[in-house]
């Protein structure tokens, strides 16, 4: 299951919170619209070096090509009430402070550029190419499209922005892989380094995981 060795890479599966959010709730939210009344801070440098160091941890050191979605992720999940924060934050030993400002950071899209440094080409898959792909109720159809696009590609990627602590040694991204009808995870990590030092991914939650339908037992 392709989900599960890109999860493993990340040290999340030991701490594991699971939400149901089913595919079509996944290809629902991606297809949201951004709020284009609200403005929103470009990413920077240091947001792109992290997110960098966030995918290529989670691909391994070999991948031959990834497609990562042209916006930030923006999770599908409820809006978490004070205590949902505080027991987030626990689960991943980090501050509630840090949880919320990742929170409302990750509810903003922003436009991705070619800024990422990765071991593999890349290409950022835009919003009109996601549609002409994923149109349709049969994803099934729509997932042998993409690979056929695709074919050295493990998956989809989707990014959110990351938020940082006071002292930007400390921060959250939410990081969701596709990969099939029935194959998938989203993963909100915690990635912490010391000064001069590179950042590494020290924690993190499973958010959501897709699972496999079950077959009835033949009689």
């Amino acid at each position: 299951h392709q989900a599960l060795i890109f999860a493993a890479l990340w040290p999340a599966l030991s701490c594991a919170l699971v939400v149901g959010l089913g595919l079509s709730d996944r290809a629902t939210a991606a297809a949201e619209k951004p709020d284009l009344s609200v403005p929103v801070v470009p990413l920077n440098d240091q947001d792109y070096a992290l997110m960098s160091v966030v995918l290529q941890h989670g691909l391994g050191a070999n991948p031959k090509q990834i497609v990562i979605t042209d916006t930030t992720a923006t999770p599908a999940l409820p809006k978490a009430d004070p205590a949902k924060i505080v027991e987030r934050a626990a689960d991943l030993g980090t501050t509630a402070e840090l949880m919320q400002r990742w929170t409302e950071l990750s509810a903003e899209h922003v436009a991705l550029s070619r800024q990422f440094k990765l071991s593999a080409p890349y290409t950022l898959l835009s919003e009109s190419d996601r549609d002409l792909l994923f149109r349709g109720d049969n994803l099934t159809a729509s997932w042998h499209l993409f690979f056929a696009r695709f074919a050295d590609a493990p998956g989809l990627i989707r990014v959110s922005r990351p938020a940082y602590d006071k002292t930007h040694q400390e921060a959250l991204i939410y990081v969701e892989f596709d990969c099939g009808p029935t194959c998938g995870s989203g993963n909100l990590l915690r990635i912490t380094r010391k000064l001069y030092a590179p950042w590494q991914v020290v924690a993190g939650l499973v958010l959501w995981m897709a699972e496999t339908p079950e077959v009835p037992n033949k009689k």
